[in-house]
């Protein structure tokens, strides 16, 4: 059963302290810990001022600083919040609870929300006046006049509703809040509904008995960057920044991704944690290509340089140094679209044990994903004698449950320290 969100630490969405703002972000389920750890690192937000929740982090943070929200790497989206009623009773009949929640919106922070939506979005050529409230008489003139005397449409902002709800108890639907919400919206501002290409979202989300309102601050998700050439399995670059985030890069770190795919680890990596330097290698030639072209496409983007290298090698024998990696980081096959759960329980135990040898001990550290938990488990006498998982967490990838393993090095060698696998090719 989903647990109500834990409101006390925060007091932005209050309206007592007018310079802070409430904001609520999305994240892969199971990263909620890497995006606090980063809002704490990026924003300088006090760890107490953070809620993680499932599949989200909501925190206070200054107004100024609403821009630097759309600057982290482990969110997808981002709302400023408008309106919390921390306990609700939402079991009566559907047009009685609808008849409630429409009640609600003359007291919602509409100011705040959409002065923050401004300073997102550059849009003045939109006739609306962020510093009224739901019933001010100059918004309810948007539909007839504009302050210059503009009726045309293109002056009205258009919007959408979005009901996201999560319990049981509820005579009515997702669908049936967004759109009685949505109407009643649209009744009180005269704003144009709009599906698709809209300015405003406003977004209502039912947690059990609690509600919250919020106001986008992002229309296309924050993970659509870096990749321009896809694989079967290429993972989504707030995945990377959060496995990234939990390795800790630290200065002058070599990074390794033995089998990258298209390269979005080592991207995300040479992009967001510019602190390290990046290798990505893996046998497939198609998959060098992508990695290749992705690298190129980026480089060629923003006239620069990466602290990255791409290669072509056999990842049961790693070409690269005894001792000479700080971090693996890497997207283990599935055993679903790549490969398969029988083919794992040979390649896993080979795999760790070659990256047991170029990874420095001690120090060195993995992190590694993989929904073919049982392949992992079976396969851990075969290299614990290298590799110390400390820690393992679930996380949801693409609706499948899957696992994070984060190890570290043992000073143990591997019996044969002097092979240096077989040589790569650059891509």
């Amino acid at each position: 059963m989903a647990l109500a969100v834990n409101w006390s630490p925060l007091v932005g969405w209050t309206g007592r302290e007018p310079d802070v703002v409430t904001v609520e972000c999305s994240v892969v389920t199971g990263f909620e810990l890497a995006a606090q750890q980063e809002v704490q690192d990026r924003l300088g937000v006090a760890a107490a001022a953070i809620v993680p929740h499932q599949g989200r982090v909501i925190f206070d943070i200054a107004g100024s600083q609403l821009p630097q929200v759309l600057s982290l790497r482990t969110i997808d989206n981002a709302w400023i919040l408008v309106g919390v009623i921390p306990q609700m009773d939402l079991t009566g009949p559907e047009d009685e609870t609808l008849e409630r929640l429409i009640a609600l919106l003359p007291d919602l922070d509409w100011p705040r929300g959409l002065a923050a939506w401004r300073r997102i979005f550059n849009r003045p050529h939109l006739n609306f006046d962020s510093d009224q409230g739901i019933d001010s008489e100059p918004i309810k003139r948007v539909k007839i006049i504009g302050d210059e005397g503009d009726t045309s449409p293109d002056s009205i902002p258009s919007f959408r509703c979005t009901c996201y709800r999560t319990g049981t108890g509820h005579a009515f639907g997702s669908m049936d809040a967004a759109k009685a919400i949505g109407g009643a919206i649209q009744d009180k501002f005269q704003w144009r509904v709009r599906m698709k290409d809209f300015d405003i979202e406003v977004v209502v989300n039912i947690d059990i008995s609690q509600v919250y309102f919020g106001i986008s601050l992002t229309h296309v998700s924050l993970f659509k960057r870096n990749i321009e050439h896809f694989g079967p399995t290429t993972l989504r670059a707030t995945i990377c920044s959060s496995l990234l985030k939990l390795a800790n890069i630290q200065p002058g770190d070599v990074v390794v991704d033995p089998m990258c795919g298209g390269g979005s680890i080592p991207i995300e990596g040479a992009l967001g944690y510019r602190q390290g330097f990046y290798l990505a290698g893996d046998y497939h030639e198609l998959a060098c290509g992508r990695t290749k072209d992705n690298i190129q496409a980026l480089v060629t983007r923003d006239n620069k340089g990466l602290p990255i290298d791409g290669f072509q090698w056999d990842v049961t024998s790693i070409p690269l140094k005894t001792a000479s990696v700080d971090v693996f980081v890497t997207d283990l096959p599935f055993g679903k679209r790549s490969g398969s759960k029988a083919d794992n329980r040979v390649l896993y135990p080979r795999v760790l044990l070659s990256m047991a040898r170029v990874v420095k001990p001690n120090s060195g550290r993995a992190v590694l994903l993989t929904q073919d938990k049982t392949s992992m488990f079976k396969s851990t006498g075969k290299f614990s004698a290298y590799w110390k998982t400390t820690k393992h967490s679930y996380c949801n990838i693409g609706g499948l449950a899957a696992l994070v393993f984060m190890m570290t090095r043992t000073d143990k060698m591997p019996d044969d320290p002097s092979s240096e696998g077989r040589p790569a090719s650059t891509s």
